[in-house]
């Protein structure tokens, strides 16, 4: 079996701006791949403007993966950068030959995409 294509995003940001830049970022990933129909509309973050969707349940699940990966970090940070990670993957369920004992569809990943995320603390002069 072939192994799905992986892409890499490093995205470093301040604590301030980290949840809404880890949104966007997901939200961009999630517009260009989600193939059911949904109403397009826009969100601006810093001087960008980036595109999202109107679905409710997507949403949802991108604001509870962004407050997870916050708390983690938050609970683990201690040094001047902390880390973390989040891993997209796309399936689709395709076919299989039928057996006594096997199902007759299998999910398959076509697409995975990783984020590496940097947690940065701005310096303060003491």
């Amino acid at each position: 079996m072939e192994r799905p294509p992986v892409f890499s995003l490093e995205v470093i940001a301040d604590r301030s701006l980290l949840s809404d830049v880890l949104k966007g970022v997901l939200c961009t990933i999630f517009f260009h791949r989600f193939f059911s129909s949904f109403r397009p509309k826009t969100k601006d973050l810093l001087d960008l403007t980036l595109p999202s969707f109107d679905d409710e349940e997507l949403e949802q699940m991108i604001n509870e993966r962004t407050h997870t990966l916050m708390s983690t970090i938050e609970a683990n940070s201690g040094a001047m950068a902390s880390k973390g990670q989040i891993a997209v993957q796309f399936y689709e369920k395709k076919p299989r030959k039928a057996s006594w004992f096997a199902k007759a569809e299998e999910k398959v990943c076509w697409e995975q995409w990783i984020l590496n995320i940097t947690l940065l603390e701005p310096r303060t002069d003491s």
